[in-house]
């Protein structure tokens, strides 16, 4: 199990990314690059944001929805998204277990270091995506994680590794489409080899089959 929750109040998108749903498709790609995302991977992203926010446009809200992007409201009251964000670690490190789940906490809030700390101490994997400005700053993101890495870094990192694996599955997904196609059509003509008719005169059943040979004649519940 995966779970990203994202202050996106403290870590927003910007123009410069190329939107959210570019946004989302970096942080996938990273996330895949970890082992944390694609198939057969339990993996949530949550976004926590307050809906009167004039930093975070309705756009972005409406692409974040398109992405799958599980969104959270919070109030306008200060520090209300920190308070939901820790909330959501708690609920989730009830259910989930510490052996197969990691958390991955997109902000860069110092004062998230205590949930970080804690979940380490009950054996779960925590990786932190901070934007940290200054190397003291980034030094305490790090400390109290798993694994620690720079927001911009992610945003500005190549995936063409990832979008040729990608690439690869499609193909080889058109290629099965393909055979199967070819498949039921054969099936197809080898069904239209014997067509089953009836006379409603005699309520005999006649058979058009290619001849056997030694056995010319189809026998018919008249000759019985």
């Amino acid at each position: 199990h995966v779970r990203v929750l994202w202050d996106i109040e403290n870590i927003g998108i910007s123009a410069k990314s190329g939107g959210a749903l570019e946004t989302i498709t970096k942080l996938q790609n990273f996330l895949e690059s970890k082992s944390l995302f694609g198939t057969g991977i339990d993996c949530r992203i949550t976004a926590f944001f307050a809906p009167n926010n004039s930093s975070i446009p309705q756009k972005v809200i409406e692409e974040l929805d398109k992405a799958a992007v599980e969104l959270v409201w919070v109030s306008g009251k200060r520090e209300d998204a920190d308070r939901k964000l820790g909330n959501r670690i708690t609920q989730e490190t009830q259910v989930l277990a510490p052996n197969c789940t990691s958390f991955v906490v997109i902000t860069s809030d110092q004062d998230f270091r205590h949930h970080f700390q804690s979940l380490r101490n009950s054996g779960f994997s925590v990786i932190v995506i901070h934007n940290a400005l200054s190397s003291n700053w980034m030094n305490v993101m790090e400390l109290h994680s798993t694994e620690a890495y720079h927001w911009n870094d992610i945003m500005t990192s190549p995936i063409s590794v990832v979008d040729q694996k990608r690439t690869f599955h499609k193909k080889h997904s058109k290629s099965r489409k393909k055979e199967q196609s070819i498949n039921n059509e054969n099936q197809n003509i080898q069904d239209d080899k014997i067509i089953e008719t009836t006379n409603p005169e005699t309520d005999t059943i006649n058979l058009n089959l290619d001849p056997i040979e030694g056995n010319d004649k189809i026998e018919t519940p008249t000759d019985w």
